[in-house]
């Protein structure tokens, strides 16, 4: 009806009813793949790029494997308002006790991890483990009750001891906290936030992989990816795997697409060769500079993603058309920049 213009009423619909097997021969989709018919839904995309899609996914290894599962979920506290401070009531609270800075960690939100690089907002984390967990070294771990626990803790850090008893009421009936009411809940990978890695938030139009060597602790949703191989946030942040991602990850609030572990774990992940490797590192470190312009950065990338196909063994031919595919979804999207 549109392609005639003709309005849409109960006589010109009836007229191309009744004239449906030409109407379909008209629409029709010649030599589409039956096998991209599936049982789980129709891929309804341009054949060239589905075949690419599944070639890609079935090669290289998973990233799960890859990292052999270091993938870790933000923490979350059941009340944010009590266990993250601002950088003033840091300083009050070392300042009046300065054992306090040893639970006083770098707070990061989803929010303050850009693509490359992570901006801190002068938060900070009291990070109180669980007594109960299997590593944890508070000294009051073994005490026989609450009120033992409770003075060896005022005792050990008077000053968070003290900030923490004004939310007290709110602290104790949360259901996310540890053995007692002013620990965080359990966790069996608290150490490992110290340590060199990839954060991202949840919620993206494309990947915004950021490096963070800062010990800083991640906020519930947002995730983090423990000691990478250097090389890998290039991948990772490149635009075959945004390619890739639309399809393993789920939409959410229209542009967003949800970043969470369990659906990315599955992305394919090949390991370059020295030389690549060594040009994905450098490329990698000269855009975690916050100073580069939108130009500069745009370059860099180009570079690296032509790296990134040649890895994934992706043609000239294909890799424009994933290229081209991607500008498309962006302007149908509206997003003018990822940055």
């Amino acid at each position: 009806l549109a392609q005639e213009q003709k309005a849409v009423k109960p006589d010109t619909v009836r007229d191309v009813l009744n004239d449906l097997d030409a109407l379909l021969h008209a629409s029709a989709v010649r030599g589409y793949p039956q096998n991209l018919l599936r049982r789980d839904g129709w891929i309804l995309e341009d054949p060239v790029l589905v075949r690419l899609f599944d070639r890609l996914m079935s090669q290289g290894t998973p990233l799960g494997d890859h990292v052999q599962g270091r993938l870790y979920r933000g923490v979350v506290t059941g009340l944010n308002e009590a266990f993250v401070v601002d950088r003033a009531t840091r300083d009050a609270l070392v300042e009046a006790d300065p054992r306090s800075a040893e639970i006083l960690r770098p707070w990061l939100r989803g929010r303050d991890i850009k693509r490359w690089y992570a901006k801190e907002d002068g938060l900070f984390l009291i990070q109180l483990q669980n007594s109960g967990d299997a590593d944890a070294t508070n000294s009051w771990a073994e005490a026989r009750d609450e009120a033992e626990a409770r003075r060896i803790f005022a005792m050990i850090y008077p000053a968070v001891h003290d900030h923490l008893s004004t939310f007290e009421e709110r602290l104790r009936p949360r259901a996310d906290q540890g053995r007692f009411w002013w620990e965080l809940r359990a966790c069996a990978y608290y150490a490992s936030f110290e340590r060199p890695k990839i954060v991202w938030g949840n919620l993206a139009v494309e990947s915004k992989f950021a490096s963070d060597c800062s010990q800083a602790y991640i906020s519930a949703p947002a995730n983090s990816l423990i000691e990478p191989a250097p090389w890998l946030i290039a991948i990772l942040n490149s635009s075959l795997l945004n390619f890739l991602y639309p399809k393993l990850t789920v939409a959410r609030g229209g542009s967003f697409q949800e970043f969470k572990i369990a659906y990315i774990q599955t992305a394919p992940i090949m390991t370059p060769d020295g030389e690549a490797q060594k040009k994905l590192d450098s490329l990698a470190s000269a855009l975690l500079n916050q100073a580069l312009t939108p130009k500069e950065t745009d370059a860099l990338e180009a570079e690296m993603d032509d790296i990134v196909f040649h890895i994934y063994g992706v043609t000239p031919r294909d890799s424009k058309l994933v290229l081209a595919w991607l500008r498309e979804r962006r302007e149908a999207l509206g997003i003018k920049d990822l940055h």
